[in-house]
């Protein structure tokens, strides 16, 4: 059985959201998402009073074979009142199945929702986040009233480990003697982690895939922000040795 290696303490925030192939039970798509049914979110009447007409947001949505929500996450929004109106309406949605191979999968999608007044606009955009962080960060370019999952380094303190469950790696012959892969992930409110996602690897498949299912099963102490609970981004450096 090879070993891996990883430093709990070494999770860093990363600068922006990067896409990557997913492992274990779900995997990316180059398949674009189509809704066979929608219920629109209503627009917010608080910011219709404060003359603010429109706005979007970011939302990682994990999509089971049916073609259903099954876990989303909002990772930015120009307004957070924009979250509760997702929220009363995603588990109505229904997605066309996304079939690879002739066999419908789960998949993980990022999806820009552009709300105005008149109503709300799904855009399947996954290049946004990245552009907006990235003006933000060279720039100085932020909206007080915008939310956002945190970076560590904003952070009261860097959240504890609870739980670490070692991936479980057969030795393989062919393989270097050395591969790596740097995993992102979310930790939400609740310390549980969700949806990793490979950012760089050259470890074989069967190697991601196990390093995916065991991080799953991690648990951390709440990340906390201004003395409340948020949910922060990280990514985790792994190490496998098939010395071993």
């Amino acid at each position: 059985m090879k070993t891996v290696k990883f430093t709990v303490g070494a999770i860093v925030a990363l600068a922006c959201l990067c896409s990557g192939m997913l492992y274990g039970d779900v995997r990316s798509s180059t398949t674009n998402l189509v809704l066979e049914k929608f219920t629109p979110p209503m627009f917010p009447l608080v910011l219709k009073g404060r003359g603010i007409v429109n706005g979007d947001m970011n939302v990682l949505f994990e999509i089971n074979p049916e073609g259903k929500v099954t876990d989303w996450l909002v990772i930015r929004s120009s307004h957070p009142e924009f979250i509760n109106s997702l929220k009363r309406v995603v588990d109505k949605w229904q997605f066309v199945p996304i079939i690879e191979d002739g066999e419908p999968q789960t998949v993980i999608k990022e999806v820009t929702l552009s709300f105005k007044l008149e109503g709300a606009i799904v855009n399947m955009d996954i290049g946004s986040f990245v552009t907006n962080n990235i003006l933000r960060d060279r720039f100085g370019l932020t909206d007080q009233n915008e939310y956002r999952v945190s970076e560590l380094s904003e952070l009261d303190r860097i959240p504890r480990p609870v739980e670490i469950v070692k991936p479980e790696i057969p030795r393989i012959g062919d393989v270097a003697v050395t591969t790596g892969a740097t995993i992102e992930f979310f930790i939400d409110e609740k310390g549980q982690i969700r949806f990793p996602r490979v950012v760089t690897s050259d470890a074989p498949d069967l190697y991601l895939g196990q390093a995916y299912l065991a991080l799953k099963k991690w648990r951390f102490e709440a990340p906390v922000r201004g003395g409340r609970p948020v949910v922060a981004r990280a990514v985790q450096p792994f190490v496998f040795d098939n010395r071993q």
